[in-house]
């Protein structure tokens, strides 16, 4: 986690490279949509959040684990290294290594897989929430959320661009299925490439005054309250520091932006999908990741079929895809 609501030096530099290609992308279509492209100011929302790298199918997994890190869990059984032990020990002699893989292949590593994520991911096994890591609906990941760091989550169905900027822009977190493409970003097919993702915050258009500087990029970075040990997070946020991508910022200086800067919500809320970008992380990439919000949209709304090489085995467990994952978004709060 970023102290003081900062970013790294790495973070900034990856902001400034997504945004750099949002900014080009948005110019190059501006025309053929209808879009301004004068007087156009890049804002946004960003909660630091620690990368995750998946083994096998736990794309869920590794999301949650990302979204509540340094929050302690709240359940025995992983906390005491003796009941951990017994449920390890409880678990099959396999775990499938990948979904569309039908014959299982040892993945649980104990040395190479993240203590954090290893402990969820047994706990989650044990309590039949899954049965190798996947996560094909959106109330069972809730679920684990709830009884595991005992947080209080919403599944939000049908949700709104309205809603997502909301959540995002108050500084929480949200967990959200969608296609994912080769180069992971979001995709159509219908389902049979389901993933998910972490959103940690989005990045929006706004009209500046004439008299403003046209086309700049500044961003916001927002962080919760740990406290030393790591293990417990308070619910308020606090630290929301005005950035300017473009300009590099010394941490370390005491030149470093400190006034607070607000948005009028109901401006936030009023987004267009085709106006908004979200910053995301997932267990298959270490860098932070940007997409808009509209193919993130259509992505999420279209998850409808499982993939049919996934073993039933698996699949008998949850609910009919459109149910289970089509347009759902798991709200952290």
């Amino acid at each position: 986690m970023c102290a003081e609501g900062q970013f790294t030096r790495e973070e900034r530099c990856r902001l400034q490279t997504l945004l750099s290609r949002a900014q080009a992308d948005y110019l190059s279509c501006a025309d053929t949509l209808g879009l301004p492209k004068k007087n156009v100011t890049w804002e946004g929302i960003y909660t630091p959040t620690a990368s995750l790298r998946q083994e096998g199918p736990m794309c869920g997994i590794s999301a949650l684990c990302m979204s509540m890190h340094g929050i302690q869990p709240a359940v025995q059984d992983v906390t005491d290294t003796e009941a951990f032990n017994v449920l390890v020990n409880s678990l099959p002699s396999f775990l499938i290594k990948e979904c569309d893989k039908t014959e299982p292949t040892p993945v649980l590593n104990r040395t190479t897989l993240d203590t954090e994520s290893l402990k969820l991911l047994v706990y989650a096994i044990t309590k039949g929430i899954t049965t190798y890591g996947e996560f094909f609906s959106s109330t069972s990941l809730a679920d684990l959320a709830l009884r595991y760091y005992n947080r209080q989550v919403r599944c939000v169905k049908n949700w709104t661009c309205s809603e997502l900027a909301s959540q995002l822009h108050s500084g929480r977190l949200a967990l959200v299925p969608y296609d994912a493409d080769f180069n992971h970003q979001p995709c159509s097919k219908k389902g049979i490439k389901a993933h998910w993702a972490v959103l940690t915050g989005m990045v929006w258009i706004s009209h500046s005054d004439a008299n403003e500087s046209a086309n700049t990029l500044q961003v916001e970075a927002c962080d919760v309250c740990v406290l030393e040990n790591g293990q417990t997070v308070q619910d308020d946020l606090r630290n929301i520091r005005v950035a300017t991508i473009a300009t590099p910022i010394d941490t370390e200086s005491t030149n470093a932006p400190t006034e607070m800067k607000t948005h009028n919500t109901s401006d936030i809320t009023r987004l267009e999908t085709r106006n908004a970008y979200v910053l995301a992380r997932h267990g298959k990439s270490s860098h932070l990741a940007l997409w808009s919000l509209s193919s993130l949209f259509e992505s999420n709304a279209q998850l409808t079929c499982m993939d049919p090489t996934i073993s039933p085995a698996i699949t008998q467990r949850y609910p009919p895809l459109a149910e289970g994952l089509c347009s759902s978004i798991v709200m952290l709060t």
